[in-house]
């Protein structure tokens, strides 16, 4: 007689990801606009001047602020997942079969 693993039932862990929205602290954000300002001049050229004068484009990029969360990943809980084994001691008990059989000669010889 010996001993073999019967399944009974088990454990399962099922894990999944939340969100949910973070508000922080207020923050100071800062608009960057460009802007283009004609003003009537009449003067002679200076050498200044001249130098300045190109063929060309000029371009101011405009910006804007924009919040933005640092975001840091935390361990918030653990989880063990794992098996107790117990030994107990039983006794075996089965129903024995056995086959017996007579044997006789039939016949004469």
């Amino acid at each position: 007689m010996g001993t073999r693993p019967v399944q009974r039932c088990g454990v399962s862990v099922h894990s999944h990801v939340t969100k949910r929205p973070v508000e922080k602290k207020e923050l100071t954000l800062g608009d960057e606009h460009g802007m283009v300002e004609h003003s009537p001049v009449d003067r002679a050229a200076t050498e200044v001047d001249l130098a300045a004068v190109q063929e060309g484009t000029i371009e101011v990029k405009e910006t804007n602020g924009e919040p933005v969360l640092k975001k840091r990943a935390r361990v918030v809980e653990g989880v063990v997942i794992g098996k107790e084994v117990e030994q107990r001691t039983e006794t075996g008990r089965e129903t024995g079969r056995r086959r017996r059989s007579k044997s006789r000669t039939v016949g004469s010889r």
